[in-house]
């Protein structure tokens, strides 16, 4: 099994990425296009758990100045001064049911965040749903921010967090 980046061979995991995307609540999953537009910036960072080409699980993201989702910008608490402290946020974090409780979203989370730091960024965001996402966020440090009652009418509860890279 082996992490890597995948920005630029996106295609080549795209079908299993959508497959993946059937975790999410209808309500928040993303388009194949609307994952290609994503993450074919520069700036953006994809990272994939792979054992023999297959994907167990994804984590990505995009710098916080990429976002042009009005939605979500306004669900970004002080976004302005995210922007000004170059900050990554996660729009992406999934571990295929499977293969859950494996420690795989840690190694994940590991190494997106070193990945994170060799490419600039001095923080990493994002909205983390309660359960394992919320939970491996802390454990590397994350402060939660605010919570969201009712994530995009999902009726989920999702909670921003922020981590400062040192």
């Amino acid at each position: 099994m082996s992490i890597i980046k995948a920005n630029e061979e996106l295609e080549l995991y795209i079908d299993q990425l959508m497959d993946i995307e059937q975790n999410y609540n209808p309500k928040l999953r993303k388009t194949a296009d609307e994952k290609r537009e994503l993450y074919t910036s520069p700036n953006s960072l994809i990272l994939l758990w792979l054992k023999e080409q297959k994907v167990l699980g994804e984590r990505s993201g995009l710098s916080i100045k990429d976002i042009d989702e009005e939605e979500l910008i306004a669900l970004i608490p002080n976004y302005t001064q995210y922007c000004a402290s170059n900050a990554l946020y996660v729009h992406s974090f999934t571990v295929r049911p499977e293969y859950r409780g494996q420690g795989l979203g840690k190694e994940l989370a590991l190494a997106f965040i070193k990945k994170a730091k060799e490419m600039g960024y001095s923080r990493i965001i994002g909205h983390a749903r309660e359960g394992a996402s919320k939970h491996i966020n802390e454990i590397f440090g994350s402060t939660i921010i605010k919570s969201f009652e009712n994530w995009y009418e999902t009726r989920e509860i999702y909670y921003f967090h922020d981590l400062v890279l040192m």
